[in-house]
């Protein structure tokens, strides 16, 4: 006995438990619903992550960093917030688009919003940040995403 499952435009029978012989049937649906999440979320993409910044500095954004190793091109979608004790606070969405041609990331950062005079760019596979100073800052923080297409056979 068995139930049928549909990945995309393929159908499996899924054994039911107990059928005998079942491990190809399951396997083949296995393989293909990794394949099909691995779209959504895999190896070295970044689950939406919130990172403190410090006004008047340059330093690494805490968490993203990307494996050099199998990592060839990246998607980093955002948002800088900087909020002041008594100035109304600013925002400005950024993405980072970008490719490691096995020496260093080759980077494209684009900034909407209101200027939060952070500048955003790359060390090895580490995001770094530089912000300016900004008197009467009170808190900064970033918020990310990112995505990325790997080398699966180095991974």
């Amino acid at each position: 006995m068995s139930k049928k499952l549909t990945v995309g435009n393929e159908s499996f029978d899924y054994p039911i438990t107990g059928t005998n012989n079942y491990g190809e049937g399951a396997t083949d649906w296995a393989e293909a619903i990794n394949s099909a999440v691995s779209e959504f979320f895999g190896p070295g993409d970044i689950r939406t992550t919130e990172a403190a910044l410090a006004n008047n500095t340059t330093a690494d954004v805490s968490g993203l960093v990307f494996d050099v190793a199998y990592v060839q091109r990246i998607k980093v979608e955002g948002i800088i917030t900087r909020k002041f004790n008594s100035n109304p606070t600013k925002t400005e969405a950024f993405i980072i688009e970008g490719a490691y041609n096995t020496s260093e990331f080759n980077i494209t950062v684009e900034f909407s919003g209101d200027d939060t005079e952070v500048e955003l760019f790359m060390n090895g596979g580490q995001v770094r940040y530089t912000s300016a100073y900004v008197a009467d800052t009170s808190e900064m923080t970033i918020k990310y995403k990112a995505s990325v297409i790997i080398d699966e056979e180095s991974v």
